[in-house]
């Protein structure tokens, strides 16, 4: 295994395809200039050489159509790996996206897994004007039913694209094109780096600690210390139900904001809290 090998972001995410696309039959790509282009930002190279047209497809211009066709494909059992060209179009599929891929798993009780990995792009710096240069993960991480993957190098890179790929549920991943490390947008570095042959996944959710510090220490903290620690009374991260005793159940009522203030305050309510 040779662990010092330095790839870029790109070549790190076309790997990560490639492993698994060779590692499971069911895994295809498909979406605007993935093909002999290679995807615009380098995404998809080499991987239509390697596995030809019925597994790497490039599609007509309609976002719309090739979401809500891997949508479809995931449903039945396939995991596709789409790719909407920049985040910023997002707005002409996402009927697709949002009252489908992120939410027929949890109308479907669970039945329908969409095991969908969502490629887009993000980011400016280059004058590609208003709609090409939008991050958007907030905006997206915001919505129930899907998971946001943002790498800042390529080891990462290629670690989450193979998690995303095996997760059952739909993921977003978004890689800002300014670290992909191609030749013609190097405004930005720092993304390229040792990355193993191997296969390797990195679980979601997990912080990573870059490096160990003292900086902040409780001894230095006396003047924004606590007397209880935050509570956060909020919608659970599902979408609203259509049944209203379960509609009224996820989004917080009075009685909800009384028993937050009641287990913060010890169990001690002054009698206002209540009006």
């Amino acid at each position: 295994m040779n662990t010092n090998r330095i790839l870029t972001m790109a070549q790190a995410i076309s790997e990560a395809m490639a492993q698994e696309m060779t590692h499971n039959p069911d895994v295809f790509v498909m979406g605007e200039d993935i093909g002999s282009y290679g995807g615009i930002f380098g995404a998809t190279g080499g991987l239509l050489d390697k596995f030809g047209k019925d597994r790497v497809m490039d599609t007509p211009i309609s976002e719309t159509a090739f979401i809500g066709a891997a949508t479809g494909a995931a449903a039945a059992g396939l995991r596709p790996i789409v790719e909407l060209m920049f985040v910023d179009f997002f707005g002409v599929c996402m009927d697709q996206i949002y009252n489908h891929l992120a939410k027929n798993t949890y109308m479907s009780g669970g039945h329908v897994k969409l095991p969908v990995v969502l490629t887009t792009a993000i980011g400016g710096g280059y004058s590609d004007a208003a709609q090409h240069s939008q991050c958007l993960y907030a905006t997206f991480a915001h919505m129930p039913g899907l998971k946001i993957v943002v790498p800042s190098n390529a080891y990462d890179a290629k670690g989450l694209m193979i998690q995303s790929i095996r997760d059952d549920n739909p993921v977003m991943f978004m890689y800002h094109k300014g670290i992909m490390g191609l030749p013609w947008m190097s405004y930005l570095t720092g993304s390229s780096n040792a990355v193993p042959e191997d296969m390797y996944t990195i679980e979601f959710g997990q912080a990573k600690v870059m490096k160990e510090g003292r900086d902040l220490v409780s001894e230095n903290l006396d003047s924004v210390h606590l007397k209880a620690p935050i509570k956060r009374l909020a919608v659970p991260n599902v979408p609203i139900p259509y049944s209203r005793p379960l509609e009224q159940f996820v989004i917080p009522q009075v009685q909800n904001l009384v028993t937050a203030a009641q287990v913060l305050m010890g169990g001690r309510v002054m009698s206002k809290a209540v009006a």
